[in-house]
């Protein structure tokens, strides 16, 4: 096998190594719900109404039944994340 070949197999196992990684972001994050990310950025005050009606939202103390709600726990699907392969 000549340099140019091996480097040519190479540059493409990077790219499949990338791609697998842009996958298990994009569904990773598909799995999130938008309810979730809407509260998050509002407990932290990213992205409150500008006339201040919602800056008691920063103050509050969080719901103790959405901390317990594990609709999210994703434990139990078959595509947990065991790491990135390196091969």
């Amino acid at each position: 096998m000549n340099t140019h070949t091996s480097v040519i197999q190479h540059l493409f196992h990077e790219v499949v190594k990338f791609a697998s990684k842009c996958k298990w972001v994009k569904n990773s994050w598909q799995r999130v719900k938008s309810e979730n990310i809407v509260k998050s950025l509002k407990k932290c005050g990213i992205s409150n109404a500008l006339d201040r009606s919602e800056d008691d939202i920063l103050y509050e103390e969080s719901d103790a039944s959405s901390e317990n709600n594990h609709e999210d726990d994703f434990s139990g699907s078959g595509n947990d994340f065991l790491g990135f392969y390196d091969g």
